[in-house]
């Protein structure tokens, strides 16, 4: 299920925010609140942050509720994790801090202590509550590294105890594994602006994955917002091994907005058929490990839907005929795993062909009713809801090369009636100043045009092998720029 995120008109006396890139003054970055307004640092409040102007009558100038707590890096003595004397780990803070609360790490280096590689110097195991998460948070942005020096596992690790926390803005490297790792579960878990680097980078003959973030199969709820993610895994072949820059297996996962490259032995992202949710608006920069082969994304594989199509001759002449037929898809693939609708069709079509010399000429139209998928309702919910019906069209020829070979030149349509869209539109900060790319969603019909060119091999018999290159001739929908296809065909 793909969710967008909400734009805002610009900012008038009362401005509400959903994502925390709305809270812009300046260059200075606030925080999106759980009340809906921006707030911003304020060491004078006891958690940190004061409403901005843009907030409500009652909550504008107040104070934030909840407790700041600080940590620096090089501090030796016992102190309070106040503003005056902050904690010298975050582990510290991790420990004290209660729902509503917010940890923020100054500037500097924070190396990995005593933990090794199977540890983890920020171990994650409380629950904070929608209303009130707690927010882990570099002081500014990137300027907290979080350090493992190639001897801890992870940096941060997140338990399965931990709920709606948000891990934001820090520059995380060198880890031993990884750089945040959630192996045991984790709920309502936000990941965003953060920058992870220089991961693994050794040679390893263990297949155990070296990844930028992992979630496993028992997460939920997580979002992998805005950051950037690079240079990560091993040097060398390691057999079937895979070091993805992201590792997700969770559900209703968001993966929005991020930068990833350089995945030297892995994909940018892997998911399995455990993984659902949204991935949208990511930049993928250089290869995949396979230099040959295009992609950033590992899904899965398997059988996806089948199509038993039927045709019966009219009308026939010398020259030319006409046919009526019918295609019945099954719903025999994992829909939820990308492999097939997961919804019924029925589509009747004409089709009218003719022959002059080596040339033939043809021409069909056809239309689709689809049934319901949960790909068009809600997957997590378990609802269905109908696939736009679909008007199809294509306009071609076939051209004799060989007794046995045919070369053959199309240009296909499908007009897609009433179908969900995603559009990309701006959206305007509270500052007035500051725009950003957003994702909108609306209704409309589109038509998809493509082209197609291949050859048909007569292998014995009416058993025929197709191959082709489809290409796409306009941009309405979500279409490779070519897609080569092979199949086979049996006329019965």
């Amino acid at each position: 299920m793909l969710l967008g995120l909400v734009g805002c008109v610009e900012p008038q006396s009362e401005f509400r925010c959903e994502q925390p890139c709305e809270c812009r003054r300046g260059d200075e970055r606030g925080t999106c609140e759980p009340t809906g307004f921006c707030s911003f640092d304020d060491t004078e409040c006891r958690s940190g942050r004061r409403y901005a102007v843009g907030a409500s009558a009652e909550l504008a100038g107040e104070c934030v509720q909840g407790t700041a707590w600080y940590v620096a890096p090089e501090v030796t003595t016992a102190e309070l994790g106040t503003f005056a004397q902050p904690f010298g780990t975050l582990q510290q803070a991790v420990d004290v801090a209660v729902p509503g609360d917010t940890i923020i790490v100054e500037d500097g280096t924070y190396g990995p202590g005593s933990a090794d590689s199977t540890q983890f110097p920020v171990a994650i195991d409380k629950a904070a509550t929608a209303d009130a998460p707690i927010l882990l948070r570099a002081q500014h942005a990137h300027g907290a590294i979080l350090d493992c020096g190639g001897q801890c596992a992870a940096y941060i690790q997140i338990r399965a105890s931990a709920a709606y926390w948000t891990i934001d803005g820090f520059e995380i490297v060198r880890g031993y594994w990884g750089g945040i790792y959630s192996i045991q579960g984790g709920s309502h878990i936000t990941i965003s602006h953060n920058h992870i680097h220089d991961i693994g980078l050794r040679v390893e003959t263990d297949p155990f994955p070296m990844v930028g973030i992992v979630a496993n199969e028992l997460t939920t709820d997580y979002v992998i917002d805005g950051n950037v993610i690079e240079h990560i895994g091993r040097p060398n072949d390691a057999g079937n091994s895979f070091d993805p820059l992201l590792l997700m297996l969770g559900k209703r996962m968001t993966i929005t907005n991020n930068v990833l490259t350089q995945a030297l032995s892995g994909w940018h992202i892997e998911t399995a058929a455990s993984f659902s949710g949204t991935i949208a608006n990511n930049t993928f920069v250089g290869p995949n490990m396979w230099m040959d082969r295009e992609g950033q994304l590992m899904l899965a594989s398997g059988i996806g839907d089948i199509t038993i199509r039927m045709k019966q001759a009219i009308k026939r002449s010398p020259r030319s005929g006409f046919a009526l037929g019918l295609d019945l898809r099954l719903p025999s693939g994992d829909e939820k795993n990308l492999l097939g609708t997961g919804a019924p069709a029925v589509q009747p079509f004409v089709a009218w062909s003719a022959t002059y010399g080596a040339l033939a000429p043809h021409i069909n139209v056809g239309y689709q009713w689809n049934g319901s998928s949960i790909l068009a309702g809600d997957i997590d919910a378990g609802v269905s809801e109908d696939l736009p019906d679909v008007a199809v069209y294509a306009v071609g020829a076939v051209v004799a090369v060989h007794p046995r070979v045919t070369l053959a030149l199309d240009v296909l349509g499908r007009y897609i009636i009433d179908s969900p869209r995603v559009r990309l539109s701006d959206f305007h900060a509270l500052d007035g100043r500051s725009v950003f790319p957003n994702i909108t969603f609306d209704t409309g019909s589109i038509n998809e045009l493509s082209s197609a060119a291949g050859l048909k091999i007569n292998i014995a018999g009416r058993l025929l092998l197709n191959t082709n290159l489809l290409m796409r001739l306009n941009s309405a929908g979500l279409r490779d720029k070519i897609s080569p296809l092979v199949g086979i065909e049996y006329a019965f």
